[in-house]
């Protein structure tokens, strides 16, 4: 009976939380002991932006490339490599203050109090440092009325990277999802250029006129939004240019 309460205890008990000294084993033992301290740590407060595999295999595809074109594109990983892979998030500001975007934009009334929604559940999980989130906002409204412009202003509340397109005079997908390097012309789409430049992994991308978008086009500018949308797929999204999955399943 002491014997199984003694194992129910070590089953429910946190698998870190188990420490062992190399003086219970012995020297020739086959068994590798992982001290806590050894183990990798996640960076409080961060996530990654690509996986370190993932990084090594893409250098790996442009060895493989003719020497331009493996140039080109292990400049840009290498300028990826460089930079700090682990990103902040954006914190999600007091509602009050966007709240206070009523006075200005009365107009707007309906989409801020949807913002407020979604900041105030995300402060009710974690105060302070609760991640800025919200799902896609589609803003519909005659010409004139400022759309573009709240855009702007609500992202700067937010405290939030800010990015833009003009879909009405972008005719491919590449826009968004980059251009295979094998083409002459060919170079990392918006979103790429958006999670590296950032300093945040959650900054607002602004798809400006995209009822305009030419979706006739033998490359549908609005294709890359099936993959951006969808959280799961949009963790591993591949830039055409680059081919390394990145997450921008954090993007507002």
């Amino acid at each position: 009976m002491e014997s199984h309460t003694a194992m129910s205890a070590i089953l429910a008990s946190d698998t870190d939380a188990i420490s062992f000294s190399t003086e219970d084993v012995a020297p020739n033992h086959p068994l590798k002991i992982v001290r806590r301290e050894d183990k990798p740590e996640r960076p409080p407060n961060l996530v990654p932006l690509y996986e370190r595999d993932d990084l090594n295999e893409a250098r790996n595809y442009a060895k493989n490339l003719d020497k331009d074109t493996g140039q080109r594109l292990e400049a840009i990983l290498s300028r990826l490599a460089n930079a700090n892979r682990w990103r902040s998030l954006t914190t999600a500001v007091k509602p009050r203050c966007v709240l206070a975007l009523k006075q200005r934009f009365p107009n707007f009334s309906e989409v801020i109090e949807e913002v407020v929604l979604h900041l105030v559940l995300a402060r009710l999980a974690d105060k302070d440092q609760a991640a800025l989130s919200m799902p896609p906002i589609l803003l519909v409204g005659p010409p004139g009325v400022g759309k573009t412009y709240f855009a702007r202003e609500l992202c700067n509340t937010l405290g939030a990277a800010f990015w833009e397109t003009n879909m009405s005079s972008n005719s491919a997908g590449f826009i968004l999802s980059g251009l295979d390097m094998g083409w002459s012309n060919g170079k990392p789409g918006l979103v790429f250029r958006a999670l590296l430049e950032s300093q945040a992994v959650n900054p607002l991308i602004l798809l400006d006129e995209i009822d305009k978008a030419n979706s006739e086009s033998r490359s549908d500018p609005l294709g890359p939004l099936y993959s951006l949308l969808e959280p799961h797929t949009a963790r591993r999204f591949r830039d055409e240019a680059i081919t390394l999955p990145m997450d921008a399943s954090h993007i507002l």
